[in-house]
């Protein structure tokens, strides 16, 4: 009976937060003026906060794009996206030209505080708690370096925290993909605030 609870209120976040995909898939539409939907959209609940076995590395530079959840619960989402799928982003959306290195990161940055706030929002509104995310960071690597780096973030903390692990392919105007890595740690005492009678009706 426990374990069944515990895997509806799973079932709940990962529910929210793809909720929240969508959401940000229109709201990233008005500002670029394209046609941005999400055509895969996947979300794994992984208990464990020292498991990264199912990071994709790849052999590029990597943009992981870091924000960090404060209020009722604490937590981090990453957005990553390589090398090619920045391009891919950035081919899209410049009408014509070239954007500088600065243009580049501060348009990533956007997209990262459009998607973040989506989910946010929609993890609040279904629990009905009080979570913002504060100013996002960029961080570049190399791909191969990108599991050491989750590591190394999680032995940092002294907070026992769940991550949901989604993996999202945005599609531009219905021929161009992008499948950016969507990372988030939550603190378990997000499963705790979750309503028994919302949990159930997953």
């Amino acid at each position: 009976m426990i374990m069944k609870a515990q895997k509806q209120r799973e079932t709940f976040i990962a529910h929210s937060l793809n909720r929240g995909f969508e959401n940000a898939a229109q709201s990233f539409s008005k500002i670029v003026n394209r046609n941005i939907r999400i055509s895969t959209l996947q979300s794994l609940v992984i208990r464990h906060d020292t498991d990264f076995s199912y990071v994709s590395e790849g052999d590029e530079q990597v943009f992981v794009l870091i924000t960090q959840l404060m209020g009722d619960f604490s937590g981090k989402s990453y957005l990553i996206f390589s090398q090619s799928e920045a391009d891919e982003i950035f081919r899209s959306v410049a009408s014509k030209g070239k954007f500088s290195d600065d243009l580049k990161e501060a348009l990533l940055l956007e997209i990262d505080n459009i998607l973040s706030a989506s989910v946010i929002s929609s993890i609040s509104d279904s629990m009905n708690a009080v979570v913002y995310g504060d100013v996002p960071k960029l961080k570049k690597m190399h791909g191969k370096d990108l599991y050491d780096y989750f590591l190394n973030d999680a032995s940092e903390s002294n907070e026992h925290f769940s991550i949901v692990y989604s993996m999202a392919n945005f599609r531009f105007d219905n021929h161009e993909e992008v499948h950016p890595q969507f990372i988030w740690k939550l603190s378990s005492r997000i499963f705790d605030l979750i309503p028994e009678e919302k949990a159930a009706g997953v």
